[in-house]
């Protein structure tokens, strides 16, 4: 069998079965919120009621066998109130020591003890199974949960309790709110600390489980988009390797087909926030189905980066795979934060088709011509997520799924929002409390009192009108007046272009607008003209040298011949700009916008000139071509 006839399920599941399965105990007493721990971090029907399979009188099992694949394996212990607390201390021992004697992918490999932050208190026997850990030589890390129902000065003394009990190991302690308390149904703080709990969990870990966490967790997206980044990478940078032999006869629909290893290897990486639903939709289509989805929604934009010829060189491959890979990661990202496969599969097909051609048109104009810029793009795809706070990562609750023609519904107010509203509601029942519930007469209805009120609007209705028009003929009189001025200080710069750099730097500082001005052969030897208007302005033959440009709006503005040398135009607004014979030796185009290829190459002297390449790729101009305008 094919891989095009397997299930996207089928395939998800063989990827996962080759990657190194951490085993990972929970630790804690009843109520502290282990399981609640457990389904923010690694999904949310993970830990769920008869769910799990006991393995001792102690400890259970998730998922219940090696049969449900999950990249991750979950010990949770039960909590100590109904045995005695040495008792429990050393049953814990007893079954970490037994661990220790197994192979070592039986082994348990990192330890989360959960303290309940809102408890206020930490055991003194804490103390004795915290030091017997470290003698157990498993990395562990201490999460404080229901830290949005503690005081600061509660958590404060729990961390003061942990330095008094100086142990023989300093432990990382996490401030964890996994599911946050609701008031009148709204959250009083969105959930936190669980993107630090799995950054330190990572650390923690020996590297070879480190992929595990990251295709396991649901928290932090980032890191799942550096995981797919590095598959992606791998693919690409196989292109621009001696051996790569230029590939004939390659047609669209036969290049996405063959990156179904890449799809499958990504979709794995998104698939686990609730992975039951996950597989019931997604998981059924077969792989044949997933490609052609993506095609019919990609076939006339294809055409972009295959060539006529069908011959796909290093470049055009590298490219390829780079953008059909991106594409990839957006959309099981979205699909994953979206939970519209709950919706069944029509509604997922149709999210696939029209989210893949969107993030498809996104990528599109990125062009690779070698590894560095790979790493160019590397960046700028991390760095979409790097302002992203973990909460956002979350996916929704199955009950308030959004239709998919409908925008995610906006975060929940604050806790002082919600505090207040509560308060007042409180003093509404008070004050109820308080009339005995009587019976309060509504006012008499006054007839000639609403008489009287409405003949004094009335009365007021055409002076306010009068005043109205007043106060915009006034308005209109003094921006005449405003921009009278204003054109009689440029005229005077057009009269004296030989000294116009003090003049029209005071306008610039006091905001006035130069667009159409007229400055050719003026002499703007370093003048300070950030985020000056300069629309349409003719600059024709002027001397900016060491002008500084940064922000500015030089749209269709007219730079024949100009001296830029040695200017800042780095964020510059520079649509349909005129660059004819423009000397830009050394001049910084760092993050220009709105440039064309053939303004750029109408330009003389590129001399030692910076710039972005990301900005040259995106423009489609290869490296030779700037190279051929630098010499």
């Amino acid at each position: 069998m094919s891989n095009q006839d397997l299930t996207i399920g089928k395939e998800i599941k063989e990827v996962i079965s080759n990657i190194k399965i951490p085993n990972v105990a929970i630790l804690g007493r009843t109520g502290v919120g282990k399981s609640t721990l457990i389904n923010a971090v690694f999904g949310t029907d993970l830990a769920k009621v008869g769910a799990g399979l006991p393995i001792t009188q102690d400890f259970i099992r998730y998922p219940r066998n090696n049969e449900e694949i999950f990249p991750v394996v979950v010990y949770d212990s039960p909590g100590y109130e109904a045995i005695k607390e040495l008792e429990w201390v050393e049953r814990v021992i007893q079954f970490l020591e037994d661990k220790s004697t197994k192979k070592l992918e039986e082994r348990i490999h990192l330890i989360w003890y959960v303290i309940n932050a809102s408890s206020a208190r930490v055991e003194y026997f804490e103390r004795e199974i915290l030091n017997k850990l470290t003698q157990q030589h498993v990395p562990a890390v201490i999460v404080l949960s229901q830290c949005d129902r503690a005081t600061p000065e509660e958590i404060s003394g729990i961390e003061t309790a942990l330095e008094e009990f100086k142990l023989k190991k300093i432990y990382s302690v996490i401030k964890t709110s996994a599911q946050p308390l609701k008031i009148r149904g709204r959250r009083i703080c969105q959930p936190f600390g669980l993107k630090e709990l799995v950054d330190k969990t990572v650390a923690l870990l020996p590297k070879i489980y480190s992929e595990a966490i990251v295709v396991a967790q649901i928290v932090d997206l980032r890191s799942k988009r550096q995981l797919a980044w590095q598959y992606i990478a791998a693919a690409a940078s196989t292109c621009f390797t001696a051996g790569f032999i230029p590939i004939t006869g390659v047609t669209p629909a036969a290049a996405i087909a063959s990156q179904v290893t890449l799809c499958i290897k990504i979709a794995s990486i998104y698939g686990y926030a609730d992975f039951a639903y996950f597989l019931s939709t997604v998981g059924t289509f077969r792989v044949s189905l997933l490609s052609n989805i993506f095609l019919t929604a990609t076939l006339d934009l294809l055409s972009a980066i295959f060539p006529p010829s069908h011959v796909l060189s290093g470049g055009v491959a590298a490219t390829f795979i780079t953008v059909i890979g991106l594409t990839y990661a957006s959309v099981f990202e979205k699909l994953a934060k979206s939970r519209i496969y709950v919706k069944g599969k029509q509604a997922t097909e149709e999210f696939l088709k029209t989210t893949f051609r969107q993030e498809f048109e996104k990528y599109l104009s990125i062009r690779i011509l070698s590894k560095k810029d790979l790493k160019i793009v590397e960046d700028i795809f991390l760095d979409e997520a790097k302002n992203t706070e973990s909460q956002e990562n979350l996916p929704f609750e199955i009950e308030t799924i959004p239709d998919y023609s409908t925008q995610e519904k906006q975060h929940s107010q604050g806790v002082t929002n919600l505090i207040s509203e509560n308060i007042e509601s409180t003093n509404l029942k008070e004050n109820d409390r308080n009339t005995n519930h009587r019976f309060i007469p509504k006012p008499r209805y006054n007839r000639s009192q609403k008489r009287l009120n409405t003949w004094k609007l009335n009365a007021l209705i055409p002076f306010l009108l009068i005043l109205s028009i007043a106060i915009c003929l006034s308005s209109i009189q003094l921006l005449t007046q405003k921009k009278s001025k204003t054109s009689q200080e440029i005229s005077r710069i057009s009269v004296d272009k030989s000294h116009a750099k003090s003049a029209i730097e005071k306008l610039v500082m006091e905001g006035k607008t130069l667009a159409n001005i007229d400055l050719s052969r003026a002499n703007l030897i370093g003048a300070n003209l950030k985020n000056a208007n300069l629309s349409y302005a003719n600059l024709s033959y002027a001397n900016l040298s060491y002008a500084n440009l940064n922000g500015s709006n030089l749209i269709g503005a007219e730079l024949k011949d100009a001296n830029l040398r040695y200017a800042d135009l780095s964020y510059a607004d520079l649509s349909e700009i005129n660059l004819d014979g423009a000397d830009i030796k050394n001049a910084n185009l760092k993050f220009v916008k709105n440039l064309t290829p053939s303004q750029i190459k109408s330009a003389t002297n590129w001399d030692k000139a910076e710039y972005n390449k990301d900005f040259f790729i995106k423009l489609g101009i290869k490296s030779r071509d700037v190279d051929a305008n630098q010499n």
